[in-house]
C-alpha cells in the first residue's frame, strides 16, 4: 500500500538538459533524479522509475521557416543498457542520453538518425530542435536553438528555450 506522500512526491519526474560540452555534438540528457529531501527520505519516500520512456525529434531551419526533418525516432542510451527506442529510467543522477546533431562547428552538420529517415546534412544556419518525450502515456515537448557553421562560435550556443522544465507523472508538457 502506497502512502499519500509516496503517491505525491515519489512520482517519476523527468528533467531535460542539453550537453554541448564538445561544441560539435548536441545531445539531450534525460534525468529522473532521486529524492534528496531528508524528511521525505526518513518517512520512506523514494522516486519511482519511469517505464516506457521514448523520444522523437524534429529539426527546423529558423531562417527559412521550413522543417528539415520531422519525427526522427531517437535511440536512448542509458548507463545500464544498450541504446533502445524505449527504455526504463530508474531514479538516478546518471542521465540517459540522446545524440541529436554531430559536427555543428565545421560548416555542415548531420542529424543522428538511428532509424528512418536517414541522416540529413544541415548547412550553415540557425536551427531549432524540438524533442518530444513520451513516458507512461504523458507527453512533453521541448525546444532548443542551435547554430551550424561560421556563426556558431560567436553566438551563445548554450542558450535554449524550454517549453516546460519537467514532465511529471500526472502532468503533461506543452
Amino acid at each position: 500500500m502506497m502512502t499519500l506522500p509516496q503517491m505525491i512526491c515519489g512520482r517519476p519526474k523527468i528533467e531535460i538538459s542539453y550537453d554541448v560540452s564538445n561544441r560539435a555534438t548536441l545531445s539531450c540528457l534525460l534525468y529522473n533524479r532521486p529524492i534528496k529531501n531528508r524528511f521525505l527520505k526518513i518517512i520512506g519516500v523514494y522516486r519511482r522509475q519511469v517505464d516506457s520512456l521514448s523520444a522523437s525529434f524534429s529539426i527546423e531551419n529558423i531562417c527559412k521557416s521550413k522543417a528539415e526533418v520531422t519525427n526522427i525516432i531517437a535511440r536512448i542510451d542509458t548507463a545500464h543498457d544498450v541504446p533502445k527506442v524505449s527504455v526504463s529510467l530508474p531514479a538516478s543522477d546518471i542521465p540517459a542520453n540522446i545524440d541529436l546533431i554531430m559536427g555543428a562547428n565545421n560548416g555542415t552538420a548531420k542529424t543522428i538518425a538511428h532509424y528512418e529517415p536517414k541522416n540529413i546534412d544541415l548547412t550553415t544556419g540557425e536551427y531549432r530542435v524540438i524533442i518530444r518525450i513520451k513516458a507512461s502515456e504523458k507527453e512533453g515537448k521541448y525546444s532548443r536553438k542551435f547554430t551550424v557553421g561560421w556563426h556558431a562560435p560567436t553566438k551563445d550556443t548554450t542558450s535554449y528555450v524550454r517549453v516546460k522544465d519537467s514532465l511529471a507523472s500526472g502532468a503533461g508538457g506543452r
